[in-house]
């Protein structure tokens, strides 16, 4: 799970020019479907159309493709472990994102960057 949660930091604290909006767009979005699959099909297309429309800078969108196809390859054929997986990533990304702290790879150098060293 912890690599979940790097993926969510990376994706968040490299998400310079992109609104909040789009943020919790993308997190209804996923909520939005029952089935957790349909869920992940659904917000990747999500994220290749803002991506598009430049709602989602172009790199940005591409990382946090990657990371959803990571998760959905990893957890297909456990839809509880992929709901669990997605929204931690989600919860991850949001809550990095709004912490300003920019450019970090991963959890721990986030939590460095957060403490001032």
């Amino acid at each position: 799970m912890s690599e979940i949660i790097d993926w969510g930091v990376e994706a968040g604290t490299n998400s310079q020019g992109l609104d909040k909006t789009t943020i919790n767009n993308l997190i209804s979005t996923f909520y939005g479907e029952e089935d957790v699959v349909k869920g992940v099909i659904i917000t990747q297309l999500y994220v290749a159309r803002q991506r598009g429309r430049d709602e989602i800078p172009f790199k940005l969108g591409s990382l946090i493709m990657e990371h959803i196809s990571k998760i959905y390859d990893k957890y297909k054929d456990d839809k509880e472990k992929l709901r669990e997986s997605m929204e931690m990533y989600l919860m991850a990304f949001k809550w990095s994102y709004e912490s300003k702290i920019r450019n970090a790879r991963n959890f721990n150098e986030f939590v460095l960057k957060a403490s001032g060293r």
